[in-house]
């Protein structure tokens, strides 16, 4: 099954909330995204050692540092083998960022600070308007609340 990705400019002031929002309804994407089930399966049995965050990623975040820190745990694929980030001397950052499959993550565009939307299904195209209703939904609403709203499980980060 195919799938769609939304990415969209966002204030780096209101991207962790948002992020956050995102990470909090992630039930209500992964209803009809059968890919997820697909790619669990894939990283657990890779004998490559992916990390089990390495798809999916972790939902909530403290701060952007903390986002980053946490996209620094995984390791960087060089040729067959996966290397720590922090013994790598040459880093291809898109290269990098585009072998870590999490659901929702920052990408830099131009001067724009975009978040992108990945767990959702390719359904017929009426349906298209209802899925990016969806996703602005929580932009909006997340865009809007307080730093440190967030808390419970994966918070102590």
């Amino acid at each position: 099954t195919s799938s769609v990705q939304f990415t969209i400019s966002v204030s780096p002031n209101d991207a962790i909330n948002i992020l956050n929002g995102l990470g909090s309804n992630l039930d209500k994407f992964l209803l009809n995204y059968p890919q997820d089930l697909v790619w669990k399966q894939y990283i657990a049995s890779s004998q490559a050692n992916y990390r089990s965050d390495r798809y999916g990623g972790p939902l909530i975040f403290a701060n952007l540092d903390n986002y980053c820190e946490l996209l620094g745990r995984n390791n960087v694929i060089q040729g067959t083998q996966l290397i720590p980030l922090s013994q790598v001397t040459e880093l291809d950052i898109p290269l990098y960022l585009r072998s870590i499959w999490w659901h929702f993550r920052l990408k830099r565009y131009g001067n724009s600070l975009c978040i992108e939307v990945r767990p959702l299904p390719r359904l017929n195209d009426n349906r298209f308007e209802d899925q990016f209703r969806q996703v602005t939904n929580i932009f909006k609403w997340y865009g809007s609340r307080k730093p440190n709203y967030y808390y419970g499980s994966g918070w102590e980060h």
